[in-house]
């Protein structure tokens, strides 16, 4: 059995017991209680337009409106269905720790988390099954493998859940608030801030004492690995929002050209640095990364 044995000092007890309760009393039935309109219009935005994957680039002033509109819905749908995809691998990798010796303190707080993640991956579901008919496949979601055991394993697990909802995060708390998007989308994104944020704080608060716990045990060339995947990681997660079906489905010829072009945008780059720039500040904080300019 794998020594978790540091994972959980006071600070973080305090914290799973507040966050427990919380969960306890934000409780809600997302198979009865979302009231799902008939239809969305497609003549509007479906993402905010600041988060459409041609903003910030000369390529946005080349389309129509109507265009812009068709572009939105499907990164809309590629967006919740990055949610459908992520949840259901981090619900597969919290499953291994629940109940483990040493996660005693935690578990109760796991079993809240995966009853909540569950219902997430419910509704992106339903959303993008009932609005668009499908869900796009995870054919770019796969990200660098490791082969670690021990706590270097469950920094790994946890870093990825981590990074995951805070990037889902940036995303949710700027279309929860656009009141140029359907209400329904904006209750949507705002249901999943609003459980999400409770995730984060127990997630980075995790990811600070385990690295803590990294640098004292292993060796240099260990921590520099454990870095250069962190970045890695974050940004093979940033790619998945350029996802050239998508850019098929809204009739853009050359989609697959389109997502390389992009990625190597420097308007884009900018705007990668925005989203991430909360999550970065936390990880040069926690000492993850040293260098927040993972674009460099």
């Amino acid at each position: 059995m794998e020594d978790h044995s540091k994972i959980v000092g006071e600070g973080l007890k305090k914290m799973i017991t507040k966050l427990v309760s919380m969960s306890k009393a934000d409780k809600h039935d997302v198979f009865n209680d979302i009231s799902w309109p008939d239809q969305l219009d497609d003549n509007q935005f479906w993402i905010s337009r600041h988060l459409i994957s041609l903003y910030n680039t000369p390529l946005i002033e080349q389309v129509s409106e109507e265009e812009l509109y068709r572009l939105s819905k499907e990164e809309c749908v590629n967006f919740f269905s990055l949610n459908v995809h992520g949840i259901r691998e981090l619900l597969l990798d919290v499953m291994q720790y629940i109940h483990q010796p040493k996660f005693e303190v935690v578990s109760e707080f796991l079993h809240h988390f995966i009853d909540e993640e569950n219902e997430h991956m419910f509704f992106f579901a339903k959303f993008c099954q009932k609005y668009a008919g499908k869900i796009y496949d995870d054919k770019f979601l796969k990200y660098p493998t490791d082969n670690t055991s021990g706590n270097v394993r469950l920094f790994f697990v946890f870093m990825r859940i981590w990074t995951f909802e805070m990037i889902v995060d940036y995303y949710n708390s700027q279309m929860a608030n656009d009141k140029s998007l359907h209400p329904f989308i904006q209750e949507i994104n705002g249901l999943h801030h609003k459980d999400e944020s409770r995730h984060i704080a127990f997630g980075g608060k995790l990811l600070q004492s385990v690295f803590k716990d990294l640098l004292e045990l292993e060796s240099s060339e260990t921590i520099n690995s454990i870095r250069t995947y962190t970045q890695n990681y974050i940004k093979n997660r940033m790619g998945m929002f350029y996802n050239p079906y998508a850019y098929k489905a809204a009739g853009i010829e050359d989609f697959f050209s389109m997502r390389n072009v992009l990625l190597e945008n420097e308007g884009r780059r900018e705007m990668h640095k925005e989203i991430l720039k909360g999550m970065l500040n936390k990880l040069y904080d926690y000492e993850i990364i040293l260098d927040k300019n993972i674009y460099s």
